[in-house]
């Protein structure tokens, strides 16, 4: 069909006039039954009690002149509110004329029921009325066969289309023939590839399409690699970017790009590349992949394969991180909240909180340091000087394995290049009791977690200091609810740990229980002499051996129980006695702010989930590395961290930590996209500054320009979405593709009833097409989820914890959902003022979702369009 010209309102096409008729049908049976509201009554009981007023005594006259005015009132509102449950402005949404045993008639669908058979005219409400089915599941022309209860219907479906009508007036028809708008100068019909679906079949690149490009090389050594290996990108980049991310000893690898530039490939490949120049050391357990979601991580996780690196470990980073806390800190809470207020998890995941933890840690680490040297100087100094000189050895370590490691030197469990023999047992003795005592002050944890998301100077300190650019400020009416959520929730986790007892006692009570269980430790003999010199402790940071595993396990013969084996985990009470005392119950509860905690306030024993980053680097700073099954190191060779610029600056310098230092150098690859952030409230902010603070001296790849993802269409529509956010260079398109179409409807039934027989045709053309309808609240699928689930619409899937099949059909879900995955066709929902007003989280997330979309993107707005897309009125 030919793009008809622009048609006046004088010559119609036999479809509008037809739809026109039938909508002044319906307003003209809206306006009568408006006209017949009945007021007779109203007037008749109003002269009846006027003729009472007259014949009534003076002290009857008040109740009879009080009923009169309720009933005025009464008659008024009924007038302006007329018994009528659909709106008149947009009485329906859809029309359907069907023919059934030789009989004709009109039903239009809309949000609510009204009927009027006296004029022909029924509006039923399509969410529960029967006969909405053979709209959703018939197509124009189609004969039906439907069970309404106990009646088997057969008919024919003569017409059916779609409508949109605003302010009782009618602006589009969808028809089977072709698609009306009113626009300014009258009607037109829109050419026909405005509201199909076609021609991208195939175009988004489903796991089981990729394959990798690693060659077998020329004999053992893989001579000749260097011109066989990643054709594919060796093709898209300049030889710098090749030269910075093929090089064996790269360093920290930056890569920045758009949506579809071949971020997240490069990394890949750099993996493959990594492992392939050095498989020895880049084995797939040492090499892992953190990406954002569970979504990514499937797709990733089937693409690795095919580069010949399997069984690299691909995960989440929330799942990695709880992983390694339970593993960790197996005493605390596994339950995690839901209910963290946004101002908690800006306070948890703010760069100054880690910059804070650091601080704390290293004047905890001053204060112990000072207390021995002061110990030392009652000792004589042969015997302080080697052990400062242990002590001294090991302060890259962490501060309570440093403890650790000098008491087991001094008992000849752990060999030290100090150049004295350890002291005689005698004279150490208060030396000794000394790094017992702070070892246990070092090991807890829990307590620092505690003191530090508690302390009001602290908190007030963080939201003074600057914000980095590209996060939004921590305000003070942020911390004041964040100090208050995080103290009622630390108090609750202490007193599950049994922590609260000490200081809930008066202090003439609590002394007497820590200076016991304090000598009772010291009474015990620490360590068994009887085993064999162990060999030195593994290392795990640079290949000098600075940095000591000093808990690693050490063979030995028959070995008596050791203090160390009795030290429990620090936030664990030692002194049995002191626990289950009756009178504790008797006192009023207070939280460790010393303000009282009502019963009906109580939290459970529950951590947020931005707490497991803060555990996980005090447990680096206070006890040492990370252990995972069978108390391995968690200790990786290469770390590849996609979407990095979601990740908090305390989130990647615990991944930091894990990474293996060789000659210097940290073998990482960061990928991200500043443009592509989920929220404002937490990450990185600018990539350059917050590495700069976390110490990562890196390699940046010229940001990739090239969008190989989308059409030329699609990412200018994700530029212009952006706005004051966009890039200042435009990203390059390979492609031309279809344009984008913008349509409006009146409300999410509507929509969802065009996009039904929409789909339904694509599938019918191109059945191994992958549609995605992307909302922006989870809610709203639910809405599209109810009518297009009875509309048969094929491989239809309400995707809502990103558990994507990666296979043909079509994929329902919120934009939280899609970051990083790909689809032929994209329909973005309910693009409207309220989904997406002029705010950078909003363009942030539309972009997002604009450019998961390889071949053709539609945007559907329900209600006002969003201000952030122009071209609704074009």
């Amino acid at each position: 069909m030919s793009d008809p010209a622009d048609k006046p309102d004088g010559e119609l096409p036999s479809t509008v006039r037809d739809e026109q008729k039938v909508l002044d049908r319906v307003l003209e049976s809206l306006r009568a039954r408006i006209r017949r509201a009945d007021r007779r009554d109203y007037d008749a009981e109003l002269i009846t009690l006027r003729d009472q007023l007259a014949e009534a005594r003076l002290e009857d006259a008040p109740p009879l002149i009080a009923q009169m005015e309720r009933l005025q009132a009464v008659a008024a509102r009924r007038q302006e509110v007329p018994d009528v449950t659909i709106d008149a402005r947009s009485p329906y949404f859809a029309h359907l004329r069907l023919k059934e045993e030789g009989r004709v008639r009109d039903v239009c669908l809309g949000r609510g029921t009204y009927l009027d058979p006296e004029h022909g005219v029924r509006v039923v409400d399509w969410r529960n009325a029967p006969v909405s089915r053979i709209y959703y599941r018939y197509q124009e022309g189609e004969a039906y066969e439907e069970s309404f209860g106990d009646r088997q219907v057969d008919g024919e479906v003569l017409v059916r289309r779609d409508v949109t009508i605003v302010d009782g007036q009618l602006m589009r028809i969808g028809a089977s023939e072709a698609t009306y708008v009113r626009g300014k100068q009258g009607w037109r019909a829109l050419p026909r590839r405005a509201t199909m679906l076609a021609g991208g079949q195939g175009t988004a690149v489903l796991p089981n399409q990729q394959h990798g490009v690693l060659g077998a090389g020329m004999g053992e050594e893989g001579l000749g690699r260097r011109d066989r290996f990643l054709p594919e990108i060796a093709a898209l980049l300049d030889p710098k970017q090749f030269e910075a991310i093929s090089r064996p000893a790269a360093g920290v690898v930056v890569i920045q790009g758009g949506a579809g530039s071949g971020k997240t490939t490069i990394g890949l490949h750099r993996i493959a590349y990594l492992a392939y120049q050095a498989p020895k050391r880049f084995t797939p357990d040492r090499v892992i992949v953190v990406v954002p979601s569970k979504a990514l991580a499937s797709y990733t996780s089937r693409v690795l394969p095919s580069l010949d690196v399997p069984h690299v470990p691909v995960v989440t980073l929330s799942e990695w991180q709880r992983d390694a806390r339970i593993r960790a800190l197996p005493s605390l809470p596994t339950r995690v909240t839901d209910e963290t207020p946004l101002a908690a998890v800006k306070l948890k995941k703010h760069p100054g909180l880690l910059a804070a933890l650091e601080r704390k840690v290293d004047e905890l680490a001053a204060s112990v340091d000072a207390e021995l040297r002061q110990v030392c100087e009652t000792a004589p100094p042969n015997v302080a000087r080697p052990i400062l000189a242990a002590w001294d050895v090991l302060a890259p370590s962490a501060l309570s394995a440093r403890a650790a490691g000098v008491r087991k030197w001094m008992h000849g469990t752990l060999p030290l290049p100090v150049g004295a023999p350890p002291p005689a047992s005698g004279p150490r003795i208060a030396i000794d009791h000394t790094l017992v005592r702070l070892q246990r002050r070092t090991k807890d944890v829990v307590s620092m977690w505690a003191d530090l998301l508690t302390d009001r100077t602290i908190l007030d300190a963080i939201a003074a200091a600057p914000t980095p650019n590209g996060l939004s400020p921590l305000g003070r009416a942020d911390v004041e609810e964040a100090h208050r959520w995080c103290t009622r929730r630390c108090e609750a986790v202490l007193h599950a740990l049994g922590m609260g007892d000490e200081e809930k006692k008066r202090p003439e009570e609590a002394a007497p229980d820590r200076e016991r269980a304090e000598l009772r430790d010291e009474r015990r003999d620490a360590f068994d002499e009887e085993g064999e010199p162990p060999p030195s402790g593994r290392t795990s940071g640079d290949e000098g051996g600075r940095v000591l595993d000093v808990d690693a396990e050490v063979p030995r013969g028959r070995r008596r129980p050791s203090v160390d084996d009795d030290l429990r985990p620090a936030y664990r009470d030692d002194d049995d006695e002191s626990r289950g005392h009756d009178d504790d119950a008797s006192r009023p509860k207070v939280g460790i702010d010393n303000r009282p905690v009502d019963e009906d306030e109580e939290l459970g024993p529950a951590l947020d989930a931005e707490d497991d980053a803060i555990f996980l680097r005090l447990h680096q700073r206070l006890r040492g590395p990370l252990r995972g099954k069978g108390k391995t190191l968690v200790q990786y060779e290469h770390a590849f961290i996609d979407e990095v610029q979601d990740c908090a600056s305390i989130d990647l310098k615990v991944l930091v930590e894990c990474v293996h230092v060789l000659n210097g150098e940290r073998s990482m690859t960061l990928a991200g996209d500043v443009a592509q952030r989920l929220t404002l409230d937490v990450g990185l902010g600018e990539f350059a500054p917050a590495l700069e603070a976390l110490g990562l001296p890196h390699v940046e790849v010229e940001p990739l320009q090239i969008g190989y993802r989308s059409t030329r269409q699609v990412l200018e529509l994700a530029r212009e979405v952006l706005g004051p956010l966009a890039p200042e260079v435009p990203p390059i398109a390979t492609r031309d593709g279809a344009p984008i179409e913008r349509h409006r409807f009146h409300d999410q039934g509507t929509a969802a009833a065009f996009l039904a027989a929409v789909l339904r045709e694509l599938f019918a053309r191109e059945s191994m097409a992958s549609v995605a309808l992307i909302t922006r609240y989870a809610w709203q699928a639910d809405v599209y989820w109810d009518v297009l689930s009875q509309s048969e619409v094929p491989n239809l899937r309400r995707v809502r914890v990103q558990d994507f099949p990666f296979k043909p059909g079509v994929d329902l879900t919120d934009v939280r959902q899609v970051k990083g995955l790909e689809w032929d066709y994209v329909v973005l929902l309910d693009v409207n003022a309220q989904s997406y007003p002029a705010e950078d989280d909003a363009r942030h997330l539309l972009h997002i979702a604009a450019t998961r979309a390889a071949h053709q993107l539609w945007l559907v707005a329900t209600g006002e369009p969003s201000p952030i897309v122009g071209g609704w009125d074009e």
